[in-house]
């Protein structure tokens, strides 16, 4: 059911998907409202299910970790789907997962700190399944050429503007403090104060204030987001697949430009195997979709040899500091 929102909350919300940290005092100094009733409005639209959770994105390239996509088709039935999903859902290694609707049934994004980690991972995985799994795909992600969770273009007038990186690889380790201030940001805190982090932890305010900072200046924290609902405000998700071929440089340089610019695609990644790029596309109408796909063949119809896509269903996990990460 989709959710009645107006014009006030949209603005807050364009300005949480920029900033999920962003103060009441300054998002209300941005529109022209009171910051109580900035915290309201906030309150409400966590209770209706539009914004699920503020956390802070993580840059796994930077720590030297490796990310997967895994498609599975699945023959289960409704209730054994149901439990398939609750075991991802708590899944150690997953970070992102979604039900989809189409060629595909569930995908999950893994995290390895090596190849040998992620068979391992994986050979567990598929012995839960069992029969339940009647094929599946590994997708390892080698570029994300697009991380973009806006989708309120037409508030341009507020004057603010988050410039999202997205860098090369390192090998930077994270410490106990700085683990369990990720944990708590993650779990609840992605928009408390310093203080009721430090609370929570069990460390000083300034010693929250003072990681945070560094690992935002280091890009290990590229941003803080707000894990929203899009379907809840009435758009439609989808993943789209596709298989090129005679690629060169500068036709790839070409088909990123069209996927960057263009602002129904959120999200996008080079990859190798099975599909050398996807990206999601969230739209208000599935008439919309169509002609997004018309333009994308028809723009690059000589280096695309195949299209294909899945309706995103419902994200049922999103979790940049699995527990995993505790032990790394």
């Amino acid at each position: 059911m989709e959710a009645d929102i107006d014009l006030k909350d949209k603005k807050i919300l364009y300005l949480l998907l920029e900033n999920g940290r962003m103060a009441n005092s300054q998002i209300a100094s941005l529109i022209g409202i009171s910051k109580n009733t900035v915290a309201h409005r906030i309150e409400k639209m966590v209770e209706r299910g539009v914004i699920r959770k503020f956390l802070p994105t993580l840059n796994y390239d930077k720590l030297g970790l490796f990310s997967y996509d895994i498609f599975f088709k699945l023959r289960a039935t409704e209730k054994q789907e149901k439990a398939i999903t609750e075991y991802f859902s708590k899944h150690p290694y997953v970070v992102w997962g979604a039900n989809l609707f189409g060629q595909w049934d569930i995908m999950c994004q893994l995290l390895s700190p090596s190849i040998e980690v992620l068979e391992k991972t994986l050979k567990e995985i598929l012995g839960f399944l069992g029969k339940r799994v009647e094929a599946y795909k590994v997708n390892p992600i080698v570029e994300r050429f697009k991380i973009e969770h806006q989708l309120f273009e037409h508030f341009k007038e507020i004057n603010y503007k988050h410039k999202e990186k997205i860098t090369g690889r390192g090998n930077l380790k994270l410490d106990k403090t700085d683990k369990k201030i990720l944990f708590a940001m993650n779990n609840g805190f992605g928009r408390s104060s310093y203080f009721d982090i430090g609370q929570k932890v069990g460390i000083s305010m300034e010693t929250v204030r003072n990681r945070i900072l560094s690992m935002q200046k280091k890009d290990i924290i590229s941003h803080h987001m707000t894990f929203t609902r899009f379907a809840k405000l009435g758009f439609h998700e989808y993943v789209v697949f596709s298989t090129l071929r005679n690629l060169t440089h500068e036709k790839e340089r070409e088909l990123f430009k069209f996927i960057k610019n263009d602002k129904r695609v959120r999200i996008g990644f080079k990859s190798i195997g099975m599909f050398e790029v996807y990206f999601y596309v969230t739209v208000r109408e599935p008439i919309e979709f169509q002609k997004f796909i018309r333009e994308f063949k028809n723009n690059f119809f000589d280096i695309v040899l195949d299209t294909d896509y899945c309706v995103l269903t419902n994200e049922f996990k999103l979790d940049y500091f699995p527990k995993s990460l505790e032990r790394l």
